[in-house]
């Protein structure tokens, strides 16, 4: 659920860090 938040209130650059994070 919290890597949804992510992807939907980061921007695209971010959305790639926080995804690899998650």
């Amino acid at each position: 659920m919290f890597k949804q938040w992510k992807i939907q209130h980061l921007p695209r650059e971010e959305n790639s860090i926080a995804d690899s994070l998650a």
